[in-house]
């Protein structure tokens, strides 16, 4: 009875300080432990609460953390002032959700070493690209 109560006290104190390092600009490796944290403690979760497949569970806390990721970052995509909310929702679309959910799931099938190491091979490819 106590292990889902953990898990939820674990996972707020996790959103907390990704929400506190995403506000003040702090290390995005906390933002990125915080978010991988999430997804593991969403879907297991989802797992204990309903009767849901693994699955399922794990489409459930990668989409949770997608949503919290769009959170932190909207403030800032706001602020860039795009021309249009037309233009501003495929900015979020392309730079948060698809990298979320590709990551999440690269996080959820192969572990957290994976989706770091996806996340800089991106980060690398787009700064070649610039």
């Amino acid at each position: 009875a106590q292990g889902p109560l953990i898990a939820a006290v674990v996972s707020g104190v996790a959103l907390g300080i990704g929400l506190l390092f995403g506000r003040t600009g702090g290390p995005p490796s906390a933002i990125s432990w915080s978010l991988a944290f999430l997804v593991s403690a969403v879907a297991f979760l989802v797992l204990r609460w309903y009767e849901l497949r693994r699955q399922e569970a794990a489409v459930v806390g990668v989409l949770a953390a997608t949503l919290v990721q769009v959170m932190l970052y909207l403030p800032g995509v706001l602020a860039l002032g795009l021309p249009s909310s037309i233009a501003t929702i495929g900015y979020v679309l392309a730079a948060v959700v698809l990298p979320g959910v590709a990551f999440g799931t690269l996080y959820w099938k192969r572990g957290l070493s994976a989706a770091l190491a996806g996340h800089a091979t991106a980060l690398i490819a787009l700064a070649l690209l610039a």
